[in-house]
Parts: C-alpha cells; structure tokens; sequence
C-alpha cells in the first residue's frame, strides 16, 4: 500500500470526485498464490 501511495497511482483519478479503493496484492513466488491483499478507500 505504502508504494501506491508514494507513486501516486490514483492522482489522476481524483479530480473525478469519486471514491476510489487501492487493492494491493502479495504473491508468493514458490506457491504462485495470493499470499494477502489490503484496501483502502481513499
């Protein structure tokens, strides 16, 4: 979440005045499965 909100990915999209979720998604290298995910509403 930390690299979504330092890059600014939903910068472009808040002039919309919609809210918006960030989704971030952890995957395992050895299992090639989500190992957690995290949202936010921003």
């Amino acid at each position: 979440m930390a690299q979504l909100r330092e890059r600014g990915y939903a910068d472009k999209y808040r002039h919309l005045g919609v809210p918006m979720h960030l989704v971030g998604v952890e995957f395992s290298k050895q299992t090639r499965n989500v190992e957690r995910f995290e949202t936010e509403l921003v």
